[in-house]
């Protein structure tokens, strides 16, 4: 596989290649797995590009932080774990939200229909 070559978006991992790298030339590595990425972030869409420079700038700094490759691992596992529960906290709020609230099978709109004015004759005692 030349990944430096063809868009990421349009190749599938070899892990086999990735791995023989990593083993043999862990600096190359290194510098292929950061261009390929950049490359991927480059091609996304202007605003999911900001959010995945900052998701990225995020791992690369837990990843900084570790010792060693399993500890960086875990410790980007665990960032993934905290995010998924965040939005399925948010999903379950909007669920019950959304349950809590009526459905409306049409709008809230209605016409308002005219009615002559009716005077009441006032009694009076004589």
């Amino acid at each position: 596989m030349n990944a430096g070559n063809s868009s990421p978006l349009s190749e599938k991992l070899d892990f086999d290649y990735w791995s023989a790298l990593a083993e043999q030339d862990p600096d190359g590595f290194e510098q292929l797995r950061t261009q390929t990425i950049a490359k991927l972030i480059d091609s996304s869409s202007e605003h999911t590009r900001q959010r995945l420079r900052g998701l990225q700038w995020q791992i690369d700094c837990t990843r900084d932080l570790n010792n060693n490759p399993l500890g960086a691992c875990v410790a980007v596992s665990r960032m993934m774990w905290e995010t998924y529960e965040r939005l399925n906290q948010t999903l379950a709020q909007i669920s019950r939200a959304g349950a809590a609230e009526p459905a409306s099978a049409s709008p809230l709109n209605a016409t308002v229909l005219p009615f002559k004015a009716v005077r009441e004759a006032v009694c009076t005692a004589d």
